[in-house]
């Protein structure tokens, strides 16, 4: 495998509403879930989050106030 083993996932929130989407063809396969995913050799994590966010809900969705929640090892 030609990556880090790192995954990430956006807890995207506007006003009292989280956008979460419907799971299909991995593990939890119909249940509900943030976007995220893996990262790429040479990516940023911005750059993973920004691409995740595209590919999972689309490209109209834009993000304001960006931030780092967590890590976990």
């Amino acid at each position: 495998m030609n990556r880090p083993q790192v995954g990430v996932g956006l807890l995207i929130v506007k006003g009292n509403k989280v956008l979460l989407g419907k799971r299909k063809g991995s593990h939890g396969e119909g249940e509900h879930a943030g976007p995220g995913g893996h990262l790429e050799l040479g990516e940023t994590i911005e750059e993973c989050v920004l691409r995740e966010l595209a590919e999972e809900a689309g490209p109209n969705i834009k993000i304001k106030n960006l931030r780092f929640l967590c890590l976990l090892i």
